[in-house]
Parts: C-alpha cells; sequence; structure tokens
C-alpha cells in the first residue's frame, strides 16, 4: 500500500517541476523516491530519478543530471519499462545536446519518435525539439539531413550509454 503513496507526491512533484517551483519539486521527488526504495518499487524510484534527472538538466546542474537519468536509465531497462526507458533516453539525448553531441543526441529523438513503445507525451516532446533542432540548424545555413548519426535500436543505444557511465 505504501508502494501506492509514492504516485501522488509523484504527480505533485512533476506538476510543481512544470510550474518551475524546483525546491518543492525535488522535496516532494526526493521523498517519493524514498517511498520507492523503502517498497522495493523500482518503477516508481526510476520515474522518481528521470524527473529529478531532467529538473537537474532544467535548472543547469549537469552532473547530477547525469547520475539521476544513468540511475533511472539502469532501473527501467532492468525492469523493462520501454515507455519508461524512452522518456529517460530523450533526457540524456537533450542533456547530450547540451554538451556538444547534437547529432547523436538527433538520432536518438528520431528513435523515440518512432519508437511503438514510446507514450504520446514522450513522443510530442521528442518531435518539438525535432522541430527545433532543425530550425537551429536551417538558421546557421546546415543542411538538415547531412550527417545524421544512426545511434543504432533501442537495445544498442540502452548498452551504449550505460557501458559509458560504467567506463
Amino acid at each position: 500500500m505504501r508502494q501506492n503513496a509514492s504516485m501522488p507526491l509523484q504527480e505533485l512533484g512533476y506538476i510543481a517541476f512544470q510550474e518551475g517551483d524546483y525546491p518543492l519539486a525535488d522535496r516532494l521527488l526526493q521523498e517519493a523516491l524514498v517511498l520507492c526504495h523503502e517498497t522495493d518499487y523500482r518503477r516508481g524510484s526510476a520515474s522518481a530519478l528521470n524527473i529529478l534527472g531532467r529538473m537537474a538538466l532544467a535548472t543547469g546542474n549537469e552532473r547530477m543530471s547525469r547520475s539521476y537519468l544513468l540511475n533511472a536509465l539502469a532501473t527501467a531497462v532492468e525492469i523493462q519499462a520501454w515507455p519508461l526507458v524512452l522518456d529517460t533516453l530523450l533526457n540524456i539525448a537533450m542533456a547530450r545536446a547540451n554538451e556538444g553531441e547534437g547529432q547523436w543526441s538527433r538520432g536518438v529523438r528520431f528513435v523515440v519518435v518512432a519508437h511503438l513503445a514510446s507514450e504520446k507525451q514522450t513522443r510530442v516532446r521528442a518531435q518539438d525539439l525535432l522541430s527545433r533542432f532543425k530550425e537551429a540548424q536551417v538558421d546557421k545555413g546546415v543542411s538538415v539531413a547531412a550527417d545524421l548519426v544512426q545511434p543504432g535500436t533501442l537495445q544498442q543505444i540502452t548498452e551504449s550509454v550505460l557501458k559509458e557511465s560504467a567506463n
């Protein structure tokens, strides 16, 4: 039953994040994460870590973002929560784009958009990011079709990201 108690906290934390109230979002999500760990609710833990990673990215804390997102990805892959894997990969792609890996990030966004397990919200966010990338490239006079990095299948991408993080 305590496992269920984490869901409202996560939902409220996500709303606070969306509204830009990062301290409240952090407190609610950390509390949800504790409940998830106590009840061994791994899907909930991965979800809370994913949101925390996205929030850390939004606030410019790349180191914390990477840590949260990699832990979320590892857990989501272990429990085969593919929609969550895809959402977490999209957040990692956003972080990598900020670090100068725009082409790899763009390839991952294409995988997220095309994958059948992508939830509508994740797919729409990936499409929006692709549109913004395309507009930015056109503004720079760069061919959008040029040099698209094909990151591989979902399994190849997750294995690659997790292997890199282990090194």
